[in-house]
């Protein structure tokens, strides 16, 4: 029986290199919701260029379920998977929701969008996006010549970075 939407969370797991996509296949067979990091990039196979999905993080994979099926799925179903441990706690990463909802939202965007300055932002400032796609999402200003990107951290462990209009964030 599946137990209730708040009792799931994502935990941080690593997997073999090279085994992300499979995982990812055999986690959704299982039926649990996952993510991984990922973009299109070209390869080149023999004299042929293909594009090809490839993890942005390897190793990484994002699993969303309650704490007695994260174990369920490495000791009962026997997955080639390592959680990350939370050292404070002593138990699995936990990583919040809306930090890595919004981290899926900055990988889904398009990174061509480009950025008009109209207003001034500090680095490091915490700001929130308020129109567009990505609204609701918060993050902190990454300053660099002539650019100004909109930073979502996930937990310390990842980082996504996106160009985004200034007009569309607002300061906390």
């Amino acid at each position: 029986m599946e137990s209730p939407v708040a009792d799931r969370r994502w935990f941080a797991a690593r997997v073999r290199s090279g085994h992300e996509l499979l995982m990812r296949a055999r986690l959704t067979e299982l039926g649990v919701r996952n993510y991984i990091p990922s973009k299109e990039v070209t390869r080149v196979r023999g004299h042929k260029r293909c594009k090809v999905e490839a993890p942005v993080i390897p190793n990484l994979i994002f699993i969303y379920c309650e704490k007695p099926k994260a174990f369920a799925l490495a000791n009962g179903y026997g997955l080639p998977i390592k959680y990350l441990i939370d050292h404070s706690t002593r138990t699995l990463l936990e990583v919040p929701s809306k930090q890595l909802e919004d981290f899926i939202r900055v990988m889904e965007e398009d990174p061509s969008t480009l950025c008009p300055p109209d207003q001034v932002f500090q680095p490091g400032q915490k700001v929130r996006v308020v129109a567009g796609n990505l609204a609701g999402v918060e993050g902190e200003v990454e300053m660099l010549p002539n650019r100004t990107f909109l930073v979502i951290s996930v937990c310390g462990l990842l980082r996504a970075r996106i160009q985004i209009p200034r007009a569309y964030v607002k300061a906390l």
